[in-house]
C-alpha cells in the first residue's frame, strides 16, 4: 500500500509499505522526478532530495514525527482488536492525520489503499484527536468564534483544552509565551491567547464538551504554518522538528545533549541560528522548563534551500501546573533540563544524553560551559561565528525585572489566570536569575574558543 506526499501543491514522492519491499525492508519513499528534476526543498533534512529511493526497516522519523505522540500504544491497542491489519495501521493513520499535518505537507492515498487496508474496519475514534500531555484539537477561528476544523479542513489554530491533573497548565504556558516576548524581544515565539470553553463552537469530534464549563479556560495558538488569504486558509510555510530533521523518532526525543543540536546547525550551514538556539535554552533555565527538547524546537525550509529556526512554542514550566501538595518523607526529584551538554572525555559523570542538568544548579558558569561546547561544535571555525556566552546571558538576564513586572501586571484581575500562578512564575523566573548571576562574573575571563 502507499501515499502519496504532497508539499504544497506539488506531488513530492510516494511513501510505500509491503512485506515484499527491497531486501525485505518494509517501508521505502521515493522522490517523483518531476520534483527532482525541478530541484524542490526536501520534505525533511533526513531526506534530501535525490533519485534513489529511501529505504527503511521502520518508518522513516520525519513521518513518525507527523503522527500522534501516542501513536504507538494506539497501535498495540488497535492490534488487539485486528491483528491481521497492525502492519497497516502508520499508514492508515497518516492518511487520516495527513490532511492538515504540520508544515506544507499533506497525503493523499493511492490507487487501492482503502481496499487493501479496509478502512471501514478501522476504529475512527483511535484518529481524531492530536495526543500529548495536553488534551488539544484543532480549530479555525472566524468571526469571533473559534470553530473546529473539519475534516479535511485547514486549520489556523490549535486550541489545548484544560486538564483535570494539571489545572493551571494553560495559564502558566499563556503567561511563559508572553514573557518569552519580553526575554527574548528579537526572537519570534508563537501568538497565544486565552479565552472560555464558551467560545469554542461546533466542535465535531471525540471530546465530550459537556464536561467543559462554559468558563473553563482554553489556550489558542496561533498555527505559524498558516495564512488566510482571500477568505481561505492556506500552507504559508513548510516546516519541521529537529527531531525529524535530525533522523530521530519521536521516542528518542530526548536523546541528544543541546550541543549535538548545535553542532547541526552549524554542519548545514545555518551559523547565524545558533546564539537563538543558545538565547532559547538560556531562557528555558529561567522559567525552568524541564520540556525544550528536540520535538519542541522547529526547523523552517526556505525556498531558497536555506533554513531558519519556527517561532518558540510549546514553552511551560511544568512545576507550576498543578497545585503542589507535599508527601511526607517523599522527597521530589529533581526537576532537569530537557536536554544536557556533552561531558569531558574520562569525566567519570553519567553523559547527560537522557536529562540534563538540575535546573537549580545551572549557574554562570554552566552557560559560559555550555557557550564553548557550541564553538567547539563549530567544525567551520569562523571566528566571526563564536559564542561569547557572558554577553548573550546578559542580554537575556537584563530582561528579566521588565519580564517579572509583566508576569505580574498582564490581564491583571482575569479569572483564567489565578494569582498564584503568576506569582509562582515571578519567583521562579527570579530565583533562576539568580542562580545564573552565580558563576557568571568568573566565567566572564573565559573566552569563547576556551573549548576549541
Amino acid at each position: 500500500m502507499a501515499l502519496n506526499v504532497y508539499l504544497f501543491d506539488k506531488l513530492a514522492g510516494r511513501l510505500n509499505y509491503s512485506t515484499q519491499n527491497y531486501d525485505g525492508r518494509d517501508y521505502s519513499f521515493k522522490y517523483d522526478e518531476n520534483y527532482v528534476r525541478q530541484k524542490g526543498i526536501p520534505i525533511s533534512l533526513s531526506l534530501p532530495v535525490q533519485s534513489e529511493p529511501f529505504l527503511a526497516t521502520d518508518l522513516f522519523p520525519f513521518f513518525d514525527n507527523l503522527l500522534p505522540e501516542g501513536w504507538r500504544k494506539e497501535r498495540a491497542k488497535f492490534a488487539s482488536q485486528f491483528p491481521e491489519l497492525e502492519s497497516y495501521f502508520p499508514l492508515v493513520s497518516l492518511e487520516r492525520h495527513g490532511a492538515d499535518a504540520p508544515g506544507g505537507i499533506f497525503f493523499s492515498p493511492t490507487s487501492g489503499f482503502y481496499e487493501e487496508a479496509r478502512i471501514d474496519s478501522l476504529g475512527a475514534s483511535i484518529f481524531g484527536l492530536i495526543s500529548g500531555a495536553q488534551p488539544k484539537v484543532l480549530t479555525v477561528q472566524d468571526e469571533g468564534h473559534v470553530l473546529g476544523a473539519n475534516v479535511g479542513q485547514l486549520s489556523t489554530h490549535i486550541a489545548k483544552l484544560p486538564s483535570r491533573s494539571r489545572p493551571y497548565a494553560l495559564a502558566v504556558e499563556f503567561l511563559v509565551m508572553r514573557a518569552l516576548k519580553c526575554l527574548l524581544p528579537h526572537d519570534e515565539t508563537a501568538e497565544v491567547e486565552l479565552v472560555t470553553a464558551h467560545d469554542l463552537k461546533n466542535y465535531n469530534c471525540y471530546i465530550d464538551f459537556k464536561s467543559l464549563g462554559s468558563g473553563d479556560a482554553i489556550l489558542l495558538i496561533n498555527r505559524f504554518d498558516r495564512r488566510i488569504v482571500g477568505g481561505a486558509v492556506v500552507r504559508s510555510q513548510h516546516c519541521e522538528e529537529v527531531a525529524s530533521a535530525m533522523g530521530l523518532d519521536a521516542a528518542d526525543k530526548y536523546k541528544l545533549p543541546y550541543d549535538k543540536v548545535a553542532a547541526f546547525l552549524y554542519e548545514k550551514g545555518a551559523d547565524n541560528l545558533v546564539p537563538i538556539l543558545y538565547q532559547r535554552i538560556i531562557a528555558s533555565v529561567l522559567y525552568a522548563d524541564e520540556d525544550f527538547h528536540l520535538k519542541n524546537l522547529g526547523i523552517i525550509h526556505q525556498e531558497d534551500g536555506k533554513i531558519g529556526l519556527t517561532p518558540k512554542y510549546d514553552a511551560l514550566c511544568q512545576n507550576l501546573c498543578a497545585p503542589y501538595i507535599p508527601m511526607r518523607g517523599v522527597k521530589a526529584p529533581p526537576r532537569r533540563m530537557a536536554l544536557g551538554m556533552t561531558l569531558s572525555r574520562g569525566d567519570p559523570r553519567e553523559e547527560a544524553n537522557v536529562h540534563g542538568k538540575p535546573l537549580k544548579r545551572f549557574n554562570g558558569l554552566d552557560a559560559i560551559h555550555l557557550a564553548q561546547l557550541f564553538n567547539k561544535a563549530n567544525k567551520n571555525r569562523n571566528p566571526g561565528t563564536f559564542l561569547d556566552g557572558y554577553a548573550l546571558t546578559q542580554k537575556v538576564l537584563a530582561r528579566v525585572p521588565e519580564t517579572i513586572e509583566t508576569i505580574l501586571t498582564i490581564q491583571k484581575g482575569c479569572p483564567l489566570i489565578p494569582d498564584v500562578v503568576r506569582v509562582g512564575l515571578a519567583r521562579e523566573i527570579r530565583a533562576q536569575a539568580n542562580n545564573l548571576k552565580q558563576g557568571l562574573e568568573r566565567g566572564r575571563t573565559a573566552t569563547p574558543t576556551l573549548a576549541l
